[in-house]
């Protein structure tokens, strides 16, 4: 009986400690894993820094080109759009006067500072040529 005894409380030791290895062994893997993750994310944060950085290096100058660009559309074609532009908006004394405007604002055309909704006749004492002015 004594025996029998002594084999089911060593059992129970083994058992007990068999838990306590594989508790054991499931905590230090976890611990590895959450280390790892905690490695890779902060790795790959800082890969995503530098790549965020290298391309607004390189895509920096492309931007400061196309705004460049932009500016040089705008300045060239102004003649162009202060010539048709008026015509087409019924505006011809407008035609090629560089005091002309022609944005809406909330659905009002602004012709120009000077006449916001136009000159009634066929010709303006403020007009300027658009053509041959060296602004801008």
């Amino acid at each position: 009986m004594f025996l029998r005894f002594a084999l089911n409380t060593d059992w129970v030791f083994v058992m007990n400690d068999f838990n306590k290895s594989i508790f054991q062994a499931f905590e230090w893997m976890g611990d590895l894993v959450y280390q790892g993750c905690e490695e890779f994310f902060q790795d790959l944060e800082d890969v995503i820094v530098e790549f965020e950085t290298t391309v607004d290096a390189c895509l920096e100058p492309v931007f400061d080109w196309l705004d460049e660009m932009d500016d040089m559309i705008v300045t060239t074609s102004r003649p162009l759009v202060n010539t048709v532009s008026p015509a087409l908006q019924e505006h011809p004394a407008c035609v090629g006067c560089s005091n002309y405007h022609g944005e809406n604002y909330g659905g009002n055309l602004l012709v120009c500072a000077m006449h916001p909704y136009g000159v009634e006749g066929q010709s303006c004492s403020d007009w300027e040529s658009v053509w041959n002015s060296g602004s801008d």
